[in-house]
């Protein structure tokens, strides 16, 4: 009987491997992933490689902290411009902000067109929390928040379903559980008591 037990521990631990390694594999967003050096998200970017090389030429506070992320691993926020649907390149452009710290991209925040490519992405989420919200007026909707606690990185959906609204695309959040932590800490020390 054991040895019928170990052969089938056996079989199946190739298969396991993979399923882990596949697992700890960087999902790609837009073509980058948290975790990539700031090297390659330039060669990526072209409009932060423009603004990198502007600054090279010119300085000013906004270059220095752009050139001391790049250049010497501090914390620096980017933006660039792209289109909203990820399928089509020609579809109305919004802006991506981009976070850097100690060389590596940490984070990275986009408007997309619904949970569904989202899902498309990083599969079904780890948790939906349905959030009630409510107007001065005294209108009532429902929120979304839908979120995927991954080994490579924390992502987030936020669905505004507010009816005022006229741009109601959902805000992705997909950052390092580092900076994920660190977000957290922050809010703590932000909302704790004096």
């Amino acid at each position: 009987m054991r040895q019928l037990v170990a052969f089938f521990f056996f079989i199946s631990l190739p298969g396991l491997v993979r399923a882990q390694a596949q697992e700890a594999k960087p999902v790609e967003i837009r073509r980058h992933y948290i975790g990539e050096s700031a090297g390659r998200f330039l060669r990526l970017e072209a409009d932060a490689r423009e603004e990198v090389e502007v600054c090279r030429q010119h300085n000013g506070s906004v270059c220095d902290r752009l050139l001391a992320a790049i250049d010497r691993g501090q914390r620096a926020e980017i933006s660039t411009s792209a289109p909203l649907d990820i399928d089509d390149p020609d579809a109305a452009k919004e802006t991506i902000d981009f976070v850097l710290d100690g060389g590596k991209l940490v984070k990275i925040t986009m408007l997309v067109n619904g949970a569904s490519e989202a899902i498309k992405i990083f599969g079904q989420p780890s948790s939906e929390t349905v959030i009630p919200s409510e107007n001065g007026s005294g209108a009532k909707w429902e929120n979304h928040l839908f979120v995927w606690d991954r080994l490579d990185a924390y992502v987030s959906l936020f669905e505004d379903h507010n009816p005022s609204l006229q741009d109601r695309h959902p805000v992705l959040i997909v950052e390092s559980r580092a900076e994920h932590a660190r977000e957290e800490e922050s809010e703590k020390r932000t909302k704790a008591p004096e």
